[in-house]
């Protein structure tokens, strides 16, 4: 199974992009059980600026912040209805429509630290580890860029290599939860869905392979 997390802002891409991509995962999925997880988004952005002006507190925001990708999610699910099945636990089993996991009831049963260093990416990492899955993270960028803006692509880098650079597009408790549980990832671009179905192959592609 694949855990692929879902960026909040590649949610923002226009509509038909968005579409084309829930169509491949329709398509990858009738070949490879899939558990999608999204990301806050604009709405985790509403947090944080919530949390700079009035000063909510970490704790607070981290779980605000996790009911943000449940609200990414129900959007997701409104542009394909029919496909996705909303979920509040991790399900291996096949299914005829993706699971589109709400992940609260799991991160508080969890030891995640109650930080904005945890996103839904940790969370996804958290998701693949209890369910023995790989992980894709879809975002709006190809994959890791060293240096950050104008860089290169890295096709290949060790999780304790990534906590360590000056930019990332990963929240910095993923490298911890990668090295630590032995956990592969793959970081792609969601807006060239084509990527999301030849790594699930596992064909050659643009994209970085974060290994432990």
């Amino acid at each position: 199974m694949w855990i692929i997390k879902i960026g909040g802002h590649l949610l923002e891409a226009d509509r038909a992009t968005v579409l084309k991509l829930i169509h491949t995962l329709a398509r990858v999925s009738r070949i490879e059980p899939l558990t999608i997880i999204t990301g806050g988004g604009i709405y985790a952005d509403c947090i944080r600026a919530l949390d700079r002006r009035y000063s909510i507190g970490p704790a607070a925001s981290h779980w605000t912040a996790i009911l943000a990708t449940h609200l990414s999610a129900y959007r997701l699910a409104s542009m394909r209805p029919g496909l996705f099945a909303l979920s509040n636990q991790i399900t291996s089993s096949v299914q005829t429509k993706i699971p589109l996991l709400l992940p609260l009831d799991l991160v508080r049963r969890s030891n995640l630290p109650h930080t904005w260093d945890v996103t839904s990416d940790s969370i996804a990492a958290f998701v693949a580890r209890r369910s023995r899955s790989h992980l894709l993270l879809l975002k709006t960028v190809d994959g890791v860029i060293d240096p950050f803006p104008g860089g290169r692509l890295l096709r290949e880098i060790l999780a304790d290599d990534l906590s360590r650079l000056r930019t990332s597009p990963v929240d910095s408790h993923l490298p911890v939860l990668l090295s630590t549980h032995d956990i592969d990832a793959w970081l792609a671009n969601g807006l060239h869905p084509e990527r999301l179905e030849s790594i699930v192959k596992g064909e050659d592609t643009i994209s970085t392979h974060i290994s432990p």
